[in-house]
């Protein structure tokens, strides 16, 4: 499929004014409400306290994902031939 040419909206590169602005209000929000987070995270007690927890890890550790592997083995000898290759010996 061809690129279709730019014509309008934002120079490539230039940063979303909108979008800077929401993180500076939430991370200004969260800076000064701190404390208040805080006490109210501590007095939560069992599902509610793991389930608050649970969700904001997720901000700070990376998501983890399924990697499947396809591994096609032509003889039930290749993989000992290519150790064995590797090593530099036959047998």
């Amino acid at each position: 499929m061809a690129k279709k040419e730019k014509t309008g909206g934002r120079a490539q590169g230039t940063p979303n004014k909108v979008s800077a602005q929401q993180k500076e209000f939430f991370r200004d929000f969260l800076h000064d409400n701190e404390e208040v987070f805080t006490e109210k995270f501590n007095a939560l007690q069992g599902k509610d306290y793991v389930d608050c927890y649970i969700k904001l890890a997720e901000f700070t550790t990376p998501k983890m994902r399924s990697v499947e592997n396809k591994i096609e083995i032509d003889s039930a000898n290749s993989v000992l031939d290519s150790i064995r290759a590797m090593q530099g010996t036959d047998g």
